[in-house]
């Protein structure tokens, strides 16, 4: 099925027989659109806590880490995102993205990891998905 019939008269695009498939395409699309409503209604009834990483398995950084470790923690977790402490994990300053650290490097300047911190959020596990995509 084309999009555009350049050149043909209405009458003779209506015309054409539909191509082979079509009606399983057209139910393969209603089942994918079911699947994205039952999705969307799923997050009304999901909590945060449910879609959390463990606080055991989060890769916390301390704010007073050495640059030689603090790229050896980076690159052996893998992670984008990590919350930085000071003194303790409870204590939670900032979340460093590794995306603001790559430009530091790049020019060579010292890491000033006070200076890369985002603002972090605390959520309540209670909360519902749909509640905080909202907020967002």
């Amino acid at each position: 099925m084309s999009l555009f019939k350049f050149g043909k008269k209405k009458e003779e695009s209506n015309s054409n027989p539909e191509p082979a498939g079509r009606d399983e395409s057209i139910e393969s699309l209603i089942e994918e659109k079911k699947d994205m409503i039952k999705g969307i209604e799923d997050l009304s009834q999901t909590s945060v806590k449910e879609v959390m990483i463990p606080r055991i398995d989060v890769d916390f950084i301390s704010i007073d880490t050495p640059e030689d470790e603090l790229m050896a923690i980076i690159a052996e977790s893998g992670h984008s995102r990590f919350p930085v402490y000071s003194e303790s994990i409870d204590n939670v300053l900032g979340i460093l993205y590794v995306k603001d650290l790559l430009g530091i490097i790049s020019r060579h300047e010292p890491i000033e990891l006070d200076k890369l911190l985002r603002k972090a959020y605390f959520i309540p596990e209670s909360k519902k998905i749909d509640g905080l995509l909202r907020e967002f």
